[in-house]
């Protein structure tokens, strides 16, 4: 949940880019991102967390700097300075991926599945 709907502010379609922002990061990862892996919070303290706390932002020598740009600017806490949908349209690491060729066969089958 985005930290102006957190705090009573209306929702928008900026409340949905946060979430956004949220997703790509907690996807990159591999893991929720606002704890460590492992550690848990009630939701009292994710409501603290994300209203008070710097938000942890992705490495830019782990992943592509465009990518972690994307990120930072969806995760931006003040709604009026967040990008609106057009803006992340248009945003390079966008337009960059919109080109790329990827064979998503050989990708999916360089995959290790773990054991269950």
């Amino acid at each position: 949940m985005s930290p102006e709907r957190m705090t009573g502010g209306s929702y928008t379609v900026k409340s949905d880019i946060w979430s956004l922002g949220l997703t790509l990061m907690e996807l990159a990862l591999g893991r929720y991102p606002l704890k460590g892996e492992g550690e848990s919070m009630s939701i009292f303290e994710m409501l603290s967390y994300i209203n008070t706390e710097t938000l942890p932002m992705l490495s830019q020598e782990i992943f592509p700097p465009g990518l972690c740009d994307l990120v930072a600017k969806c995760l931006i806490k003040d709604p009026s300075l967040r990008p609106n949908l057009k803006d992340l349209l248009v945003h390079p690491y966008n337009r960059e991926c919109a080109v790329a060729k990827v064979n998503i066969e050989q990708w999916a089958s360089s995959i290790e599945l773990p054991d269950f």
